[in-house]
């Protein structure tokens, strides 16, 4: 069974996009960098490696949402090991006729499932074409003694590792403020932690059936 740890941030946030960093039009938006923690089932080892892989890459990209140099690498790299967890799978069970019948019946499910038509057409955008098309919504998070005023400015700027800085000027006083930082897919607006959770659950759950499957098999004693 899987836990997850939800870490809720909520503020202010600037809509920007990547490269072009610059103050603009203030709106309110919620984001919600939630980490996850798996306990991998037993399953052939390779499936299960590439899904804890994937579900550390996750982990990477809530860590490095405020770097636009950090994010999309990270994005790339789950979205190979995610996308190559069924496939290590069938790779390993394919002998098992046990295990075509299985698959026979949550293949077409599979295919049908558009979250998961999504995560095989990004695979292979990232890995044989281009990088995914994204855009970054940021702003800063008000912190402290921070408050916005007609007369202040908050301006952001990318430092040398990549990361998003906030600098507020109110009346001369200059401060640094965290950044508060979303990303989202270029194409549509779709949440790119939101849609990357929804494919570790869904992957999940899949691994957790045949792992089920499996199970029954030992105790009726018809494992193949």
């Amino acid at each position: 069974m899987n836990t997850r740890n939800f870490a809720v941030a909520e503020g202010v946030l600037l809509s920007t996009s990547p490269g072009f960093m610059a103050s603009v039009r203030l709106r309110a938006l919620e984001s919600y960098h939630v980490k996850v923690k798996i306990a991998v089932v037993p399953l052939s080892l390779t499936a299960a490696e590439k899904f804890g892989e994937a579900v550390y890459f996750y982990n990477r990209m809530v860590e490095s949402v405020n770097s636009v140099r950090e994010f999309p690498y990270h994005l790339s790299a789950f979205l190979s090991a995610l996308g190559s967890t069924i496939f290590y799978l069938q790779t390993h069970c394919s002998a098992s006729g046990q295990f075509a019948t299985w698959y026979a019946k949550v293949q077409d499910e599979l295919m049908a499932d558009a979250t998961l038509i999504r995560l095989n057409n990004l695979r292979a955008e990232a890995v044989y074409s281009n990088p995914v098309n994204l855009v970054v919504n940021s702003g800063p998070k008000m912190q402290g003694n921070l408050t916005a005023s007609d007369g202040s400015e908050f301006n952001s700027t990318i430092d040398h590792d990549g990361r998003i800085v906030w600098r507020f000027n109110n009346g001369g006083h200059h401060a640094d403020d965290d950044s508060m930082t979303d990303w989202k897919f270029e194409a549509d607006g779709e949440s790119v932690l939101g849609f990357c959770r929804d494919c570790l659950s869904k992957i999940d759950h899949v691994l957790g059936d045949w792992h089920d499957v499996q199970k029954q098999s030992e105790t009726t004693g018809d494992l193949k």
